[in-house]
């Protein structure tokens, strides 16, 4: 051990009865101890061993080496940047709250991806009907076929309502003709007048469908038809059972709702017929300018055109010169024979000037 620079040894017994030195720091024994010669001091004596020159030399080199050493060490960087328990704890929980707040921001930015895929599906779907639907409104022929399909499905809902007050009115004309045990043949008065009803709806719905106007005969064979189902439900009724007002309006509800649905059915009939109507127009070819017409009123423009340039003269009859329009146009000799025509059929009920565009009078 070494105290204020000096070195304490320890001395312990040796197998060959010698005293060995043990150094309790780790450093070599500055000082060999004697077995007892008389020319040396021993521990005998009570003295402590003076070390020697060459001992302190090499305790000295010793100790130089240890701190030669632990320069070196201090000298390495790892020891500043080594991290501790607690720092290493701390990183951890930065690198946690990094990474929960990056899959937070991925939550929304796929939460936002979604949300603008939805939108543009939905203006895609908007897009794509409202294309749909400019192409029936300018297409005839889908008009045509749009329209047709709402006035059959509106009109198969006034036929359902009619035959479901004619199952409720069976059965109330039933009881009010031959009473609840009566032959079953009176289930079938009342549907026989409402079958006819229906017969007369569906022929004018053929009229309509094909563009064929209805006669008035239907509306009143349709309103007497009504009628007399509406009889059927409450007169026999009230004659078997007597009359009685929350009975009454019971037993009419069947014959009312055929009512309502003859009175619907006829106003949807005038409103598609007259719409048919101006579709079928837009559609028939015969009432549309042919090319071989236009053709000659473009003609007409020109010979008018040409006639205020002086390329086409006049004749004694002021007309046109067919030979002039045939050259100047090389059209057939024909094609400039109706073109003048043309100008005399407008120089004779029109008085117009040939010089004059109808545009520009």
């Amino acid at each position: 051990m070494t105290t204020n620079g000096h070195l304490i040894t320890k001395d312990t017994p040796d197998t060959d009865g010698g005293v060995a030195q043990r150094r309790l720091d780790g450093l070599p024994a500055p000082l060999a101890i004697t077995d007892g010669r008389a020319d040396t001091p021993t521990a005998e004596h009570g003295l402590p061993s003076k070390p020697s020159g060459k001992t302190e030399v090499d305790a000295l080199r010793a100790e130089c080496a240890i701190a030669e050493g632990l320069v070196a060490l201090q000298e390495n960087a790892a020891l500043i940047k080594a991290l501790s328990k607690r720092e290493r704890r701390k990183r951890r929980r930065v690198a946690e709250k990094l990474r929960n707040a990056e899959l937070q921001e991925e939550l929304r930015a796929g939460q936002d991806t979604l949300r603008a895929r939805r939108r543009v599906r939905s203006e895609n779907l908007w897009t794509e009907r409202a294309k749909q639907a400019r192409e029936r409104l300018l297409n005839p022929n889908r008009l045509l076929a749009s329209t047709y399909r709402r006035y059959l499905a509106l009109s198969t809902v006034t036929i359902v309502l009619i035959v479901f007050g004619t199952i409720r009115g069976a059965y109330t004309a039933h009881h009010g003709l031959v009473g609840e045990d009566g032959s079953w043949v009176a289930y079938l008065i009342e549907p026989a007048a409402s079958l006819l009803l229906v017969v007369s709806l569906f022929a004018q719905f053929t009229a309509v469908e094909h563009g064929r106007p209805t006669r008035k005969s239907f509306i009143f064979l349709d309103i007497a038809l009504a009628g007399v189902s509406f009889v059927l439900t409450t007169v026999p009724w009230a004659n078997r059972f007597g009359f009685k007002w929350d009975e009454f309006i019971a037993n009419a509800v069947s014959g009312l709702l055929i009512a309502a649905a003859v009175v619907v059915h006829h106003m949807l009939k005038s409103l598609f017929s007259s719409i048919f109507r101006d579709v079928h127009h837009e559609l028939d070819d015969t009432l549309r300018l042919d090319p071989k017409q236009a053709e000659i009123v473009l003609l007409i423009e020109r010979t008018r055109q040409a006639i205020r340039d002086g390329r086409i003269e006049l004749n004694e009859d002021d007309l046109p010169v067919k030979e002039q329009i045939r050259k100047l146009f090389r059209i057939r000799n024909g094609l400039a024979q109706q073109v003048q025509d043309a100008f005399k059929l407008m120089q004779t009920h029109l008085d117009a000037d040939l010089t004059t565009s109808p545009i520009e009078r």
